[in-house]
């Protein structure tokens, strides 16, 4: 019998759907065996497995400093519809806070990871306040892109055709900050 953690190390590089198990999507599982389980794959790639003696729940991240929890209560706008994206351009000394009606949702430094973040938590349907502070200091390097707006989560990488907000911060910039506002319809 082939074990299902070298079933999955061989199928890794060729991988191009999603993990599930119990029908909850799984794609950042880790150093998990499981025993007494079926495993499928679909026309798409997708690898099920179908494990009846385990559980399994999806758990948000713990809230830090600069990245908060969701808002509590029910989510009122499509999930995987709105996003936040950062791309870094080797910036230096940016930090940028993100607020979507009012509610601080993320914090930016120069050197962060790459942010990929569905703001739908902090959106209710109809207008929505999107506020990006720069915060004083002396950006350097290359520019700090922040995007927001729907977009399309094709297995990990979210395509934006035409964001609603732009954001760079660049080395020319104010060293005292600066603040912009838009308006985001969301359905």
């Amino acid at each position: 019998m082939t074990s299902l953690p070298f079933l999955l190390a061989l199928l890794a590089p060729l991988h191009a759907g999603a993990v599930y198990v119990n029908g909850v999507i799984a794609d950042d599982l880790r150093d998990q065996q499981f025993t007494d389980c079926k495993v499928r794959i679909d026309k798409e790639g997708n690898v099920w497995i179908d494990a009846p003696y385990y559980s399994v729940k999806v758990v948000p991240p713990k809230a830090t400093e600069d990245a908060p929890a969701p808002p509590a209560g029910a989510v009122l706008v499509n999930l995987n519809r709105y996003w936040l994206v950062t791309d870094d351009h080797e910036s230096t000394g940016s930090v940028v806070e993100v607020y979507v009606n009012g509610v601080f949702t993320r914090r930016i430094r120069s050197g962060d990871p790459q942010v990929i973040l569905d703001v739908a938590p902090w959106l209710r349907p109809g207008d929505n306040e999107i506020t990006i502070t720069a915060l004083p200091g002396t950006p350097g390097g290359g520019v700090l892109n922040v995007y927001l707006g729907e977009g399309t989560n094709l297995k990990g990488t979210v395509k934006m055709d035409r964001p609603i907000v732009i954001f760079g911060r660049k080395s020319t910039d104010d060293p005292q900050g600066s603040t912009r506002t838009w308006t985001l319809q969301a359905e």
